[in-house]
């Protein structure tokens, strides 16, 4: 005997299982761009890497194609590196023994703020 017997009933099932399936697309397509899922993207979504000179400090930045979503590393000399991850929020760090904050927004712009 079949689970849902009537054809009102498999109409109903059918349908549920349809706008299941459409809000569980619509909050993937929302998650993805707003850039939260941007490190599980593949290679290719990536832009090249560019390279910026920012007060003694040399900064590496990518940004993402598909999502909102930039990629920093920042190096000075050999004794500081700093990563930032700006995954559809801006991203923040600072350096302990130069106090140095470095801020990298979804759209790959770096700014240094010597405190």
């Amino acid at each position: 005997m079949p689970l849902v017997s009537s054809r009102r009933g498999r109409i109903a099932v059918a349908s549920v299982s349809f706008t299941t399936a459409i809000a569980l697309l619509v909050f993937l397509g929302i998650h993805l761009s707003q850039g939260y899922d941007a490190q599980n993207l593949p290679q290719s979504s990536w832009g090249g890497w560019r390279i910026e000179h920012i007060q003694g400090w040399v900064a590496r930045i990518r940004v993402n194609r598909w999502v909102n979503a930039a990629e920093a590393d920042v190096r000075l000399g050999k004794s500081q590196q700093v990563f930032l991850n700006a995954y559809g929020a801006t991203a923040t760090e600072t350096t302990v023994p130069e106090d140095v904050t470095f801020t990298l927004t979804p759209d790959g712009r770096l700014t240094v703020n010597l405190t």
